[in-house]
């Protein structure tokens, strides 16, 4: 089991308002990987990331309601998580199958998605 924590601020240069834009990111993550027989492992992993701008704030229509309009500062949120199993009937040839789930939240509802993918993947070392 590892355990993860990030956290990394930028600075940009906001060219239509004139002045610097602060963005800090903070990552929380957990994996895992269980061995299950001499060529089975399972790998889990989860992730949470915070996302915020300062020194700057976005206006933007309500979704339910077209005649109001807020403004805040952009944030979002993104939760990641995935499960594969490895399985490894050669010794040069491994192969995967994953499921991957990806939740994205923003400060206005236009920009969060949920995005899943079944992955099959195999990769061929010599």
């Amino acid at each position: 089991i590892t355990a993860s924590y990030v956290r990394s601020i930028g600075q940009s240069f906001d060219t239509i308002e004139h002045s610097a834009v602060t963005s800090v990111n903070t990552t929380y993550g957990l994996d895992a990987t269980y061995q299950l027989a001499s060529r089975l492992t399972l790998d889990a992993a989860a992730q949470y990331t915070y996302s915020t701008t300062k020194d700057i704030f976005v206006s933007g229509p309500d979704v339910e309601n077209d005649f109001l309009t807020f403004t805040r500062q952009p944030e979002s949120e993104q939760i990641t998580w995935d499960l594969g199993l490895n399985w490894t009937p050669k010794y040069l040839l491994p192969l995967r199958l994953g499921y991957s789930n990806i939740k994205q939240h923003n400060t206005f509802k236009s920009g969060e998605y949920n995005q899943q993918k079944l992955v099959l993947s195999s990769q061929y070392s010599f």
